[in-house]
């Protein structure tokens, strides 16, 4: 069913607006309806320990405001060019596991966790390839 209302987004930001009270440690980044949260440490037992208490905050913050985290579409990824050892480290929410991948989409991007892109540039070469066969077939049917 197509969302048509104009006001619904607009309450939606107004409801979330005070989201970024909730976590102390670190700055939680909001597009539409995604919500991303960003941490950085040398010291993955540092790392996964804050951001096991940001997604507790989080959390807490969610029951206050009678909102739920969706788990099938909450994952996470470690990225840098020195990949860490995170082996042994989960992140929790409400006691659950929450995945870690190699690959995430952010904004559009799919960001993989050693930054090499390789994920986004195939990606971007299939869509293209799509395309380009669109054209070759309707060329003989488009003015110059």
């Amino acid at each position: 069913m197509p969302q048509v209302s104009v006001l619904g987004p607009l309450l939606f930001l107004i409801y979330v607006n005070n989201i970024q009270n909730a976590i102390s440690k670190a700055k939680i980044k909001l597009f539409a309806d995604d919500t991303n949260l960003f941490l950085h440490n040398s010291d993955p037992v540092q790392l996964f320990a804050n951001a096991n208490t940001c997604l507790a905050q989080l959390s807490e913050w969610f029951s206050v405001n009678r909102l739920s985290l969706n788990l099938d579409k909450t994952c996470y990824s470690v990225f840098g060019p020195s990949h860490m050892d995170v082996k042994g480290y989960n992140l929790y929410t409400n006691g659950k596991i929450i995945q870690n991948v190699e690959c995430c989409k952010y904004l559009g991007i799919l960001i993989d966790s050693d930054l090499k892109w390789q994920d986004h540039i195939n990606y971007l070469y299939n869509k293209l390839t799509k395309f380009t066969s669109i054209f070759y077939k309707i060329r003989t049917k488009l003015p110059q």
